[in-house]
């Protein structure tokens, strides 16, 4: 209305397919953010399997504490690291065990109702 231009933020993250990408759907800047200056100078995705896990849960943690200083946001934080551990551990089971990804895509092509 100004001629100011808002960076998108949010894009419909409810209809994401799993939790890797609701956090590339919500709060983008923020999501930018940590993955920027906390998630990838902690090694990113390089290393083993528990390495990566540690760097997604000390940088969900401590988004939980950029929201506020309480341990609601910290278990909140805990939370969505587990989940996005445990999606990144059932991708590499997934691609281990071709029978599970191709039923799985049976079943999300299916019709419902």
């Amino acid at each position: 209305m100004l001629g100011y231009k808002l960076a998108r933020n949010f894009s419909m993250p409810y209809l994401a397919a799993n939790v890797s990408e609701f956090w590339r759907r919500w709060h983008i800047s923020l999501s930018s953010w940590l993955r920027d200056y906390l998630f990838i100078p902690l090694g990113g995705s390089r290393g083993s399997q528990w390495f990566v896990a540690r760097n997604l849960m000390i940088t969900m943690t401590l988004g939980g504490l950029w929201h506020g200083a309480s341990w609601n946001f910290v278990i909140w934080g805990v939370l969505h690291g587990m989940l996005l551990i445990l999606h990144r551990l059932f991708q590499h089971l997934c691609e281990r065990l071709p029978s599970l990804s191709w039923f799985l895509e049976t079943c999300r092509e299916r019709p419902r109702g």
